[in-house]
């Protein structure tokens, strides 16, 4: 593919270079792999004679590159770092591992950002079917269906078809329900909820006969709690009934160093919403 000698190719401004004739463009050499894999290794070699060079930490990544959509995956970081005396251990933290306090609380793929939109969590609370207009017609789909988290051969967070566009948003008849939102923010100028929770019920006799309850912010997709929302048929709405179904709407959760708060943060949201609806 391109000839080598003992010290190697090394590769600079996105061109590799092999002695001080020879160079391809990372390009090229992709197009000739054909879908092998390549891998390679790198090294740091001492400061240059004219330049200071202080070096207090270093990063090991190991990636995988997928040529036909170039899409990166990590499957490996290594951090060393020359910390000193620790004065701020959640700063300290924060530079090693990146600062990620708004990011998933469920882990439903290796992507870790979460969907921070209030719209999503109500209308999937609140059973919305989507309509959607594309080169091959119209279709309805239930919004649970359409919003999905990230796959291997799919990179957003819906399952739109090509060229498809949301044309409509229906709503089923609800007689009798009865609904609450609740979202926690870092301050009220900054919309994107770093958690919030849609919960409709429906109370007959005293007694939940049905429920819903949608957690926003915690994953990438809004989630349905059903576990929860079973809870509550057949009781009335006390206080006792309201924290079984908070405790239960947080099961499963997956917390990272950061967003450990937000376990606490939906239990309590849940709370607020079900027993606004007393």
């Amino acid at each position: 593919m391109t000839d080598t000698n003992d010290s190697g190719p090394h590769v600079r401004g996105g061109m590799i270079y092999q002695g001080a004739s020879q160079r391809s463009s990372v390009r090229e050499l992709m197009q000739k792999l054909n879908g092998a894999m390549l891998s390679g290794t790198g090294s740091r070699g001492p400061n240059p004679d004219d330049a200071s060079i202080v070096t207090s930490g270093a990063q090991f990544v190991e990636v995988e590159v997928d040529t036909l959509t170039g899409r990166v995956r990590v499957l490996r970081v290594v951090a060393a770092h020359d910390c000193g005396r620790i004065i701020n251990p959640l700063t300290f933290r924060s530079q090693i591992m990146g600062e990620h306090h708004a990011h998933a609380l469920f882990q439903q793929s290796p992507c870790i950002a979460p969907h921070p939109s209030d719209p999503a969590t109500a209308l999937l609370t609140l059973g919305a079917t989507v309509v959607l207009a594309g080169p091959d017609g119209q279709r309805s789909v239930e919004l649970l269906e359409l919003l999905a988290p990230p796959a291997d051969q799919r990179r957003t967070l819906n399952t739109l078809g090509q060229s498809e566009l949301i044309t409509g948003i229906t709503l089923p008849a609800r007689g009798g329900w009865r609904s609450s939102y609740q979202k926690a923010m870092e301050r009220a100028a900054y919309a994107f909820a770093l958690a919030g929770v849609a919960a409709a019920i429906r109370v007959e006799q005293g007694q939940v006969a049905a429920a819903r309850i949608g957690l926003g912010g915690v994953a990438n997709t809004p989630l349905l709690a059903e576990e929860a929302a079973a809870s509550l048929i057949g009781k009335p709405l006390t206080d006792e009934s309201i924290a079984i179904a908070a405790e239960l709407a947080a099961r499963g959760a997956q917390p990272l160093p950061q967003t450990v708060y937000k376990k606490e943060l939906v239990m309590g949201l849940v709370r607020a919403a079900l027993t606004e609806l007393r």
